[in-house]
């Protein structure tokens, strides 16, 4: 599920007009029941869709009890600045 919510996040930047990861000011990461191993997955599928380690926006990672769905294990809510 992190490479499909980076992918979409991609997707959704893109169609606003703004450049990934350019124009992404902060990010905030929800994962239930979340471990530490997450890092290193969440890490592989940011960097796979263009989200350099070395050029990311400000993030929090929130470990959380539930999402909207038990059959969702990740949600990233992004904030972007377009026309700077």
């Amino acid at each position: 599920q992190a490479d499909e919510v980076y992918a979409n996040l991609k997707t959704q930047l893109e169609s606003a007009g703004a450049l990934p990861p350019a124009d992404l000011l902060r990010i905030t990461i929800y994962i239930p029941d979340y471990t530490p191993g997450d890092a290193a997955v969440l890490a592989a599928a940011r960097e796979k869709h263009g989200f350099p380690a070395d050029k990311l926006p400000a993030s929090t990672l929130l470990g959380i009890q539930s999402l909207y769905s038990s059959e969702a294990g990740i949600e990233i809510e992004g904030v972007a600045v377009l026309g700077r």
